[in-house]
């Protein structure tokens, strides 16, 4: 893989373990309806969307995406809902 592939895969991963460790009513609130994977760059500037999914209660589905910041330019990962509420925070 590529050096950017490489990297947004180390992230996904990172981020997939975070999920895993959420609390039953945060994934149920994840899950309920579309949700967008954002990065926050350093330093401010706008968020920019990675991906974004649309999932039920109960479903198996995999996130993929891509971001051009690099991996020490990003502050935070943010999954906001479909009215751009916050609903959990990573920091790498």
């Amino acid at each position: 893989m590529t050096e950017p592939t490489d990297r947004t895969y180390d992230m996904l991963q990172q981020i997939g373990e975070f999920l895993k460790k959420l609390k039953k009513e945060e994934y149920d609130a994840l899950v309920a309806g579309e949700s967008r994977l954002m990065v926050v760059p350093k330093g401010g500037g706008d968020p920019e969307k990675v991906t974004d999914w649309s999932a039920g209660h109960g479903d198996e589905f995999e996130v993929d995406g891509h971001t051009n910041l690099k991996r020490s330019d990003i502050d935070r990962v943010e999954i906001w809902n479909a009215e751009d509420k916050v609903l959990m925070t990573y920091k790498p």
